[in-house]
């Protein structure tokens, strides 16, 4: 996966597709009262965050539970994804290939049983990605739930809509 093009094409995705959600989950009053789902947006942008401190050789500081309030998270978002943008246009292909240290290394041992294996930046993109899918999908699985419409917000979607830019819904009251 040591592309720079087809990374920073997954980023323009996940920034889109977490935009999307973001606006599904504003327009239900019950939806974005509903504690399951800030916790799950909580849990992805504090991840995205988490990474991007760790890539940039930053201490790792989780944002204080404040930001489970509804503008604070949808700001949180916003800002973690302008920064990683930036983040991305200064790497080159050659740091793709950097090994990184995950701090929580540890806690992969105790899961395993085993060391991890060495991990590259490139690697750690991925996982982004893929952990923000993950749990998007666990906000539109509530979404659905509580009584809202899940967006669509397949990769091959966003392909076929022409690859457009996000467009993130403005804030509301918590």
């Amino acid at each position: 996966m040591n592309d720079l093009n087809t990374t920073r094409d997954l980023f323009i995705y996940t920034r889109w597709a977490d935009a999307t959600v973001w606006t599904a989950v504003l327009q239900e009053a019950a939806v974005s009262a509903d504690e399951r789902v800030r916790d799950y947006l909580f849990h992805v942008h504090t991840v995205q965050g988490l990474f991007l401190a760790l890539w940039r050789g930053e201490p790792l500081q989780p944002p204080p539970e404040e930001y489970k309030a509804l503008n604070s998270l949808l700001a949180l978002a916003r800002n973690t994804h302008k920064d990683i943008t930036v983040f991305l246009e200064g790497l080159d292909e050659a740091s793709l290939s950097q090994n990184i240290q995950l701090p929580w290394a540890s806690r992969f041992t105790e899961l395993t049983g085993k060391e991890p294996a060495p991990i590259t930046l490139a690697e750690t993109l991925l996982q982004v990605v893929n952990h923000s899918t993950y749990h998007r999908g666990q906000v539109n699985s509530r979404l659905r739930e509580v009584g809202g419409t899940p967006p669509m917000t397949d990769f091959i979607a966003w392909v076929g809509l022409g690859k457009p830019e996000p467009a993130w819904p403005e804030s509301q009251s918590p």
